[in-house]
């Protein structure tokens, strides 16, 4: 099965076209913190150009559905479902967290690491913060914490990953563990975890609402 896998929930663009069976694995990253939007088809046509193949090859889109950047993340979920619904293919959103943590464990780092935390971006005070057995299963919820907080929660774990770990390195006051920068997932990780999924759905996972809403107090005016 071909998949096209698209990431832009965090710091930047990722396309990968990969194919397992046949060992086609062919990917392009850009970090940037906007422009994604401009980037994202350009490079889905440049993999696809390298590949050899054309859009008709495709047979699954899988995208990261959250949590990450508001507008990030819907940019590629909505690529995905655009092109899913052009090419008739399934869409399958995958869980950022858990694609952060797949990247983070290909580093020999976390090879004896019994409790791995992704620590991801809010762009805010807080972090998006999820705790892992090496097991690769949840420990605790998905959460957007203050430092302090996930200081708490940090404190038995062997290793923290993501693109938010230097920021909180300077705001605990103490942490023994190895920290890994994962600035961007990869999208190897993101097409293996959509070709394993039981349920198939594509739909933005979010931690907590965005910061722009419409306010209550806004009346509508009637036409006259």
């Amino acid at each position: 099965m071909l998949i096209l896998a698209l990431d832009s929930a965090m710091n930047g663009c990722g396309v990968g076209l990969h194919d397992f069976d046949n060992n086609i694995h062919v990917s392009k990253a850009l970090e940037m913190t906007r422009g994604q939007a401009e980037a994202l088809l350009p490079m889905i046509q440049d993999v696809l150009k390298e590949s050899h193949m054309d859009f008709k090859d495709i047979e699954m889109i899988a995208v990261t559905q959250g949590p990450g950047a508001f507008t990030g993340l819907r940019i590629a979920m909505a690529t995905a479902k655009s092109l899913g619904l052009a090419l008739e293919v399934p869409v399958a959103g995958v869980c950022t967290f858990e694609s952060v943590l797949l990247t983070a464990l290909n580093n020999p780092i976390l090879s004896d690491a019994q409790k791995v935390t992704v620590v991801l971006e809010t762009k805010r005070r807080d972090f998006y913060t999820c705790s892992f057995y090496e097991n690769q299963n949840a420990i605790t919820d998905k959460m957007a914490l203050v430092a302090d907080d996930v200081e708490e929660v940090i404190k038995d774990s062997n290793v923290i990953v993501g693109d938010a770990v230097k920021r909180l390195s300077e705001e605990v006051s103490s942490h023994d563990c190895e920290m890994v920068e994962i600035t961007m997932p990869d999208t190897k990780v993101i097409a293996k975890q959509a070709s394993i999924l039981k349920v198939i759905s594509c739909e933005p996972a979010y931690i907590r609402p965005p910061d722009a809403i419409v306010s209550k107090n806004i009346r509508h005016i009637k036409s006259e």
